[in-house]
């Protein structure tokens, strides 16, 4: 069964920050050329050279190991966090290296991605400086160390024990008069969608994913003429498209306002309010859909109901041609 299934590998990306907020696509320069179907990835220097290596974890195949081999002269530091007894890696630590006008910060939480955890001793690169001013810890309790005048290219041992410094956060004044205020109901809208437990992959054993879990499809518009946007939500299987009514509180009311419904056994996966007659208010497209019927079946015919003017649709039986097709959208052009 799995080498009937097509294989789509992914290639892989490296983007380089260029220090002035933007980055360059380095993917092919860097030596990320094959793909794969890669579900974990972790960096750290694992030859001790002071350049980060990266190690690409693939499923059913063998892991991606790629070492750094830039050339240059750039500095670097790497920190190695002792913490105290419940805390021996210093998660949560705010690290910052001063040097040649510059800042670097870093927050010790070595967790990336997907099952993926890098080195937990901080590394920051440093160009061509030849001299650090200071290294800056703060530690998750409120401690702080600082040490300066240091030299790159090294490993510095910062232990917890050692801060003998306070500090606290700075704390963002709140304005006096507040732009927003709490809603003690902030929804307005109190309506559960419920969707049949259909499983596609008995009838097509090779799908990717569901098809049968697209909806429910929304179309929005003023359907009764008070100036307010109503919502159209779409049924899935036995349950009603149901019409979602804007108040002048800015709460919805639900409606059942469609005909026809009470015996209804397919997906309307496709809404469209438009002026169908061309009397000014908007009526209903519903294209139906779904995996669970057969090809062809009559259950995916679509529907067009007709707006009085006030929210209340009559379907018009006798305005869409035949269409057994399963569809999941449906669009309009304005002439």
């Amino acid at each position: 069964m799995l080498g009937k299934i097509p294989q789509v590998k992914l290639k892989h990306y490296a983007f380089r920050n260029n220090g002035n907020t933007t980055f360059s696509d380095v993917s092919n320069d860097w030596g990320l050329t094959t793909a794969s179907f890669a579900n974990g990835a972790a960096y750290a220097d694992l030859d001790n050279d002071g350049k980060l290596d990266l190690v690409i974890n693939n499923i059913n195949d063998e892991p991606f190991v790629y070492r750094n081999i830039s050339s240059g002269s750039t500095g670097w530091l790497a920190i190695k966090l002792v913490g105290g007894s419940l805390n021996r890696n210093g998660l949560g630590a705010w690290i910052a290296v001063y040097y040649d006008g510059k800042q670097q910060v870093y927050e010790q939480t070595p967790y990336r991605g997907y099952l993926s955890t890098m080195s937990v001793d901080p590394h920051f690169g440093l160009g061509t400086t030849t001299r650090i001013d200071s290294l800056v810890v703060k530690w998750p309790d409120g401690k702080k160390q600082a040490l300066t005048n240091l030299k790159p290219n090294q490993q510095i041992t910062v232990t917890h024990g050692a801060a003998n410094k306070s500090y606290q956060w700075e704390q963002n004044s709140v304005a006096g008069r507040a732009w927003f205020r709490p809603e003690n109901d902030p929804a307005k809208i109190h309506y559960e969608d419920s969707q049949r437990d259909f499983i596609d992959f008995n009838i097509q054993k090779l799908l990717p994913h569901k098809l049968s879990e697209y909806g429910p499809a929304m179309a929005a518009g003023d359907v009764n003429g008070d100036g307010l946007d109503d919502i159209f939500i779409g049924g899935d299987g036995p349950n009603p498209t149901i019409l979602l009514e804007q108040q002048r509180d800015g709460t919805f009311v639900n409606r059942n306002v469609l005909p026809g419904q009470e015996k209804k056994n397919r997906d309307d996966l496709g809404l469209l309010l438009f002026d169908a007659d061309g009397d000014g208010d908007l009526d209903l497209y519903i294209a139906a859909g779904g995996y669970s019927a057969h090809p062809n079946d009559p259950s995916f015919e679509d529907r067009l109901y007709i707006n009085d003017g006030k929210g209340n649709f009559t379907p018009d039986t006798l305005a869409l041609p035949r269409n057994f097709t399963s569809k999941s959208c449906v669009r309009g052009d304005r002439l």
